[in-house]
């Protein structure tokens, strides 16, 4: 969630810039920052940490509205999606990884319509490719396209997903996650110490996860995501997941070995 600091700064910067250079001028096509945060303020909006989502919501609705007015809504995919949640960031947990992803195609996707089936970023390159009819094949990405689960067919486009940040892997499928957390000789004494154990971030972002997730700080993490969605309960020690460890292990190790770098014993 934004906080009052990003707030001001939203304010303070100049609205010319862009990533690529000075604007000769500030865009006029939606409300300024100054009337959002004046609206978040008045209680009109989102409340006055959350003037810069409310600017989001508002550039967003700009760009719909210039579709429709150019005829162009019918011909135009649009794809929403965020790098992960409001907590969780930095690691593998579902909060992390697992995040809203909303897609407006009018005569394809259904409006409403809701689809719980593995996909990733990845996916996306290959899926364009599709929709324009070119050939995702040709493409030479680890994605594939899940055109198919826009068109509505509920048909597994993956059986797992690699999970990947600082000194932890992941293998997750619909059901469960697997996470394994690997220290080279150089990295240890910065993990047993003063920093975060998954990718050096400061040790209250370490304090605050470990209070949030028991099992943060173990080796080896099992979690049925159906019963367990939170990731509380760590059941990489329980005799009767042993089956499910040794596929998920397995899983990873078949991942990693297409790797150019090594992963503690998974790509030996």
């Amino acid at each position: 969630m934004p906080n009052a600091h990003m707030q001001v700064n939203m304010v303070e910067r100049d609205a010319r810039a862009t990533p690529a250079g000075m604007l000769p001028q500030a865009p006029d096509i939606q409300p300024t920052r100054e009337e959002v945060i004046a609206r978040a303020e008045a209680g009109e909006s989102w409340g006055e940490h959350s003037a810069i989502m409310t600017w989001l919501d508002d550039s967003i609705g700009v760009l719909l509205e210039t579709l429709d007015q150019e005829g162009l809504s019918d011909n135009t995919v649009v794809v929403l999606l965020s790098d992960h949640q409001s907590t969780g960031k930095r690691t593998l947990y579902e909060a992390g990884v697992h995040v809203p992803m909303l897609v407006k195609w009018p005569g394809t996707v259904a409006p409403g319509s809701v689809c719980d089936e593995l996909a990733c970023n990845i996916d996306l390159v290959p899926t364009f490719e599709e929709i324009v009819g070119g050939d995702p094949s040709r493409i030479k990405v680890d994605g594939k396209s899940i055109l198919p689960l826009l068109r509505g067919e509920h048909k597994p486009v993956h059986d797992s997903l690699l999970l990947e940040f600082g000194f932890a892997r992941g293998v997750v499928t619909k059901e469960w996650k697997y996470i394994s957390l690997r220290f080279p000789p150089d990295a240890r004494q910065m993990a047993d110490h003063d920093k975060c154990i998954w990718d050096g971030s400061s040790r209250g972002s370490q304090k605050a996860w470990q209070r949030q997730f028991p099992a943060y700080s173990d080796k080896d993490q099992l979690y049925n995501l159906t019963s367990d969605p939170a990731e509380q309960t760590n059941l990489f020690d329980h005799p009767e997941q042993k089956p499910v460890v040794k596929r998920l292990q397995t899983e990873l190790r078949s991942y990693l070995q297409k790797m150019p770098h090594a992963f503690g014993e998974f790509n030996l």
